[in-house]
């Protein structure tokens, strides 16, 4: 005897929102590294924050809205939970560390190439 549709459905929506979750936090690691390897104001970073909830807003709301016909389904809820748990606890700290560790001398060294063409100061500025 099989699962009825309706199951088969709940869980493949919980997977779904399981990665959804997972995704969302690999989406912030991006926006985490970034910060790590290139300075930003703190304009820039409320911007890049406020562009990052209005896209996990829009991605969440899809996911509701296309697969649970609109309605906020407690096992989505949770799957998004566990995804972000389940990420954030075990591939981030790993992923953000080696990402730096392997970029930083990659932006080190544009960042030196640019810095070559910065114009330097003369003497008459300096005083």
């Amino acid at each position: 005897m099989g699962m009825s549709e309706e199951v088969r459905l709940q869980f493949y929506l919980f997977g779904l929102a399981f990665f959804c979750g997972a995704g969302f936090c690999f989406a912030y690691d991006l926006l985490r590294i970034l910060r790590r390897l290139v300075r930003h104001s703190s304009r820039a970073v409320n911007g890049e924050d406020m562009a990052y909830w209005l896209a996990l807003t829009a991605v969440a709301y899809g996911l509701l809205f296309h697969f649970a016909q609109g309605g906020l389904r407690l096992y989505i809820v949770f799957g998004v939970l566990f995804g972000v748990l389940f990420y954030s606890l075990t591939i981030s700290p790993v992923f953000i560390h080696l990402s730096v560790r392997v970029l930083s001398p990659v932006f080190g060294a544009v960042r030196r190439f640019f810095g070559i063409f910065r114009r330097r100061p003369t003497e008459k500025a300096k005083k």
